[in-house]
């Protein structure tokens, strides 16, 4: 059987072929695969989010694809044209793809979920680019009028939360996910679009591994202190970031265990961002 032709960057074709999945059977599945992670950077957010991106999952969850074409998706979309394209730039449309690709490393997870292990060289690879991109990224914007979701810091807590949730991370590695979260939870960019609820369960996947001690959580929460030197207008936003996540995860933690040990600790840290509080001190 000859294979149909794709048309993987034109949105009315996209639409017809996830509607008729029959006949995918007759399409060069992983090509096609490969193809979507370039719809990333599109300005069209049916096309690069409603489409590529959910066929994209679909294919892998579904098994559409093979196990190499699965490696090689996650390669791509950690690449530096991908993950890294143009990194460093705020208020460009360049960011579409560099959150869009981090949202492709949940998907990778979620394949080796149903087909581990995951090799080796792969997952090193994965959560190195993950945790560098997280030191690189600086366009926080959430969603964009016309062009529809960046979401950057929602989509990197999601792929951290994937990473920090497999059993093969050691202490070590887990602290340093954590750090990620915590440095994404107190940018100087107001977060507005319920990123801190999507920081906060990652965090609480993380701390509910239980691969650190209490003495490491503790010293992790102790890391949000309320900084009123230096810059007061940027300090306020980091702030308010930080008071924003560590709500979030009190409630993820209240709504899980209300006896849990952890709301105390929690309530401490978000104490020192409560302004009445502060100004009464």
């Amino acid at each position: 059987m000859t294979a149909h032709h794709i048309n993987p960057t034109d949105a009315v074709w996209l639409t017809h072929f996830a509607q008729d999945t029959q006949d995918w059977v007759q399409y060069p599945l992983d090509q096609l695969a490969l193809a979507l992670l370039d719809n990333y950077s599109s300005t069209d957010p049916a096309l690069r989010d409603s489409l590529s991106y959910t066929l994209l999952e679909r294919l892998m969850s579904e098994e559409r694809v093979s196990a190499n074409t699965v490696i090689e998706v996650a390669h791509k979309s950690i690449d530096a044209e991908h993950l890294f394209w143009r990194i460093g730039e705020k208020e460009t449309d360049s960011v579409f793809m560099r959150a869009f690709s981090i949202l492709t490393v949940p998907i990778v997870l979620q394949y080796y979920e149903k087909h581990p292990p995951i090799p080796e060289p792969l997952w090193d690879s994965l959560l190195e680019a993950t945790l560098r991109y997280a030191t690189l990224e600086d366009d926080w914007r959430g969603y964009v009028l016309h062009k529809g979701w960046a979401h950057a810091a929602a989509h990197l807590a999601d792929a951290l939360g994937s990473l920090g949730s497999k059993d093969c991370l050691d202490g070590r590695t887990v602290k340093a996910v954590l750090t990620a979260l915590h440095d994404v939870a107190t940018v100087p960019v107001a977060l507005g679009h319920t990123e801190d609820d999507r920081l906060a369960y990652g965090a609480f996947t993380l701390i509910e591994s239980q691969r650190l001690s209490a003495e490491s959580v503790m010293a992790w929460l102790d890391s949000f202190p309320w900084i009123p030197a230096g810059n007061v207008g940027m300090e306020t936003i980091r702030g308010a970031n930080a008071n924003h996540f560590l709500r979030s995860l009190y409630f993820r933690y209240l709504y899980h265990d209300p006896k849990s040990p952890h709301l105390a600790l929690i309530a401490a840290a978000a104490r020192r961002f409560d302004i009445f509080q502060r100004t009464q001190g």
